[in-house]
């Protein structure tokens, strides 16, 4: 391989050595450095849920959904739409839904702020949202939401969810 003379002069590897010593020097001890605020994993949920309706429905807009997940945790989710509004110039007639998604498991809840556009024609929706708040061992949670689903012909609804869950350490 042929180098630039300039590349392997003992002044550049000089300047090298140097620049390499001073950046380890800018770098605190081993023993300073901290260890990153929260802990995060990726979900990869899986759920089925129902309709519901009623006194079992807090959503003013009278939009729930309960159901049962897993991947990775266990346990139901509750949906409660806050609002339900149709897609400004949309000629496809689609709705944005935002709402509240709690997971409850044998540990704690963590809850998903999440905004969804559900086609009703089809029978689809897609969305996204942020983990916001938890109980239990999820206290302090944080994180970030992905969902994607379907209606299916018996009326329940299935949905493959990506979540990033991070807790303080």
């Amino acid at each position: 391989m042929n180098h630039p003379q300039d590349l392997r002069t003992p002044r550049l590897a000089a300047a090298v050595a140097c620049a390499v010593g001073v950046w380890l020097g800018s770098a605190p001890p081993a023993g300073a450095q901290t260890a990153p605020a929260e802990r995060c994993r990726t979900l990869r949920i899986e759920a089925r849920g129902i309709f519901v309706s009623g006194a079992s429905c807090p959503s003013p807009v009278g939009l729930c959904v309960e159901g049962t997940f897993r991947g990775g945790l266990r346990g139901t989710v509750f949906l409660s739409a806050e609002a339900a509004n149709p897609v400004p110039s949309d000629p496809l007639g689609r709705q944005a839904v935002v709402g509240s998604l709690d997971f409850t498991t044998r540990d704690g809840v963590f809850t998903v702020d999440t905004v969804t556009v559900f086609d009703a024609e089809r029978g689809t929706a897609a969305g996204s949202g942020r983990v916001v708040d938890g109980s239990g061992r999820f206290a302090g949670a944080s994180g970030d939401h992905i969902v994607f689903g379907q209606v299916l012909p018996d009326g329940s609804i299935k949905t493959t969810q990506r979540t990033t869950l991070c807790l303080p350490r």
